[in-house]
């Protein structure tokens, strides 16, 4: 991607609303839905080998489900990119107004967001683990237990097998405020009129090293055959930060620069769609366990193509008036709004839930039946859990906290504000 020159100096235009946290952008809702959904196929293999429904299912319908459970997992990726456009947004956009960021405030809506759903989840989940799940030596367990409790599981032994995203995103959002804040404070010291300037350039040596990083660690995998190896190229922070680095840096030009930008993805948008849908043909037509190039340039090319598709939805979210198709695709919204919730609890449907659901029928042989009894438990499990507990602390985070950000396209249209990422 080109970026629009660094000497148009566009000024983020009027906020509206007083508060950044009450109204969503519908678009990247509909982006949120698709990483979540995306996510729920790579999880199938915990109800069963779908093999077993080569007989009663027609073979478009099976391997489309294989292709989901295969691929999957990149909904995570596209999480990553919309954490790091929505987070890092939240900041400049602060900055714009204000002209300093408020760090306190900023970790303790994070927190918000994140922690009261996290831990009423691992509440619930921990005690189930130590005695439904498979035993394991006490000293494991309790490993696991502070890992999670500390957001820690991608380094140390985790309860979940999902739960290491949420500790990549916190620990992004820490090293993030921590640049922030250093960089104003810089740019105070010196009267620079830009004191994030320097994002595009720090990006690019991020994006080196951890690719430096998951290529080092290919080169241990093939050497010493250690597959273990191979699943922390996927979860370590330092080797997949770059997908949240590279939404900081779409955030930056679209905050900073946004007419440039806007017009700069309107001219590029034939190679963009282009970029949108070659990124992600390598993880959609072979395994990433079994291919150690998706793990090194093949998350590189993904978090690329998202970048692609983020740009892209907010154009076409702005000009959904004039989009009949929008308000089919729209209505996946519903469930972005849902993602974080959807997300947490799914894992809990996978393992126990079908489990119980095996035990109430008696029947543990109806792959088919359980595979839509996962996706719809998991997604009306989240949307409750979501209105029942994480709406409401977000209600009263906008009591006691109040965002100081204004619109994610107020730089752009002045318009309807961006919540929190999910």
């Amino acid at each position: 991607m080109t970026p629009p020159t660094l000497l148009d100096r566009d000024r983020p235009g009027p906020e509206s609303g007083a508060h950044a946290g009450d109204v969503r952008l519908p678009a990247l809702d509909v982006l949120r839905a698709v990483a979540v959904i995306a996510v729920l196929g790579s999880h199938f293999l915990f109800l069963g080998n779908l093999d077993r429904l080569a007989e009663v299912l027609p073979a478009p319908v099976l391997g489309s489900l294989r292709v989901w459970e295969r691929a999957g997992w990149m909904g995570v990726d596209l999480f990553f990119v919309l954490s790091g456009f929505l987070v890092s947004g939240l900041l400049f956009r602060e900055h714009a107004r204000y002209g300093a960021v408020d760090g306190k405030r900023f970790f303790l809506r994070r927190g918000l967001k994140i922690y009261p759903a996290f831990y009423l989840f691992f509440a619930i989940g921990a005690p189930l683990i130590a005695k439904v799940a498979d035993p394991v030596r006490p000293v494991v367990y309790w490993v696991r237990f502070v890992g999670e409790l500390v957001f820690m599981q991608n380094y140390y032994a985790s309860m979940w097998p999902h739960t290491w995203t949420l500790a990549v995103e916190e620990h992004f959002y820490l090293l993030l405020l921590a640049l922030v804040l250093v960089l104003v404070r810089r740019a105070r010291q010196r009267g620079a009129a830009d004191p994030f300037q320097a994002i595009p350039r720090l990006f690019a040596w991020v994006a080196i090293g951890a690719l430096a990083s998951r290529i080092y660690l290919a080169r241990e995998v093939l050497r010493t055959g250690d597959a273990d190896l191979e699943n922390r190229i996927l979860v370590w922070t330092h080797t997949r930060i770059d997908s949240l680095f590279f939404g900081v840096v779409i955030a930056y030009f679209w905050h900073r620069y946004p007419q440039r930008t806007r017009a700069w993805v309107k001219r590029a948008r034939p190679g963009l769609l282009v970029l949108a849908v070659l990124g992600v043909i390598p993880s959609l037509a072979v395994p990433r366990t079994d291919h150690l190039v998706i793990s090194t340039v093949g998350f590189t090319l993904q978090y690329l193509a998202f970048g692609a598709w983020l740009v892209l939805t907010l154009l076409w979210g702005e000009g959904e008036h004039r989009l009949g198709i929008w308000r089919a695709v729209s209505r996946l919204a519903a469930i972005g709004r849902h993602s974080y919730s959807i997300y947490l609890w799914h894992m809990m449907v996978a393992t126990f839930g079908v489990h119980f659901f095996r035990v109430l029928t008696g029947r543990a042989d109806r792959l088919g039946i359980e595979i839509v009894f996962y996706l719809v438990t998991s997604v009306v499990l989240g949307i409750v859990m979501s209105v029942v507990v994480e709406q409401p602390v977000l209600k009263l985070r906008e009591r006691w906290f109040p965002s100081r950000s204004g619109s994610v396209t107020a730089a752009a249209r002045g318009s309807a504000s961006a919540s929190s990422p999910g």
